[in-house]
């Protein structure tokens, strides 16, 4: 279920055989608002899934989008891609429209992955095109979105942190 508050408060309901009174059947790990469709999107460890914000109605579920649990999601500038990040350490683009993977983001220092460990947090920050990420592993991770085909890492900071990093935000 998803709840949207405002002047007033609006409830979207999902109804399904296996559990109708849920979003989803595993916990969500990330539910965000796409004012350019006007809809919600909602990510579990499983699914991801578009909400329309007008009438609540499910309008799609893209499954198997990572070979292990989803743990954080972003939209680029343009809400019209979302990116993943896992429990493996891997960060991948997706089309909003209809989920084709459309990049990843994989370095030789981290055995072909984002990073070594659980993706933890992931920030889009418009003015510069570029996808801030943490992790597990302490790292702090800038990746650059203006590659077509695939993601290029900016700055790795390793052990940006003395214990794990569970919060992420940036300034303009």
């Amino acid at each position: 279920r998803i709840v949207a508050v405002g002047r007033s408060m609006h409830l979207f309901d999902y109804e399904k055989i296996e559990m109708p009174e849920l979003t989803d059947e595993f916990p969500l790990c990330s539910a965000l608002y796409n004012p350019t469709s006007s809809t919600f999107i909602t990510c579990s460890v499983k699914f991801v899934k578009i909400w329309d914000a007008a009438n609540g109605t499910l309008e799609r579920v893209y499954r198997n989008l990572s070979s292990t649990d989803i743990t954080a999601m972003c939209l680029d500038f343009r809400e019209r891609k979302f990116i993943l990040g896992d429990h493996d350490g891997n960060l991948h683009c997706y089309d909003f429209l209809n989920g084709a993977d459309m990049k990843e983001f994989a370095y030789e220092e981290t055995d072909d992955k984002a990073h070594l460990d659980e993706i933890t947090k992931l920030l889009y920050c418009n003015e510069h095109a570029t996808v801030i990420s943490t992790s597990w592993d302490r790292s702090l991770c800038i990746h650059s979105e203006s590659e077509a085909e695939e993601g290029v890492l900016l700055r790795r900071i390793e052990n940006a942190h003395r214990t794990d990093i569970t919060a992420l935000a940036h300034s303009q």
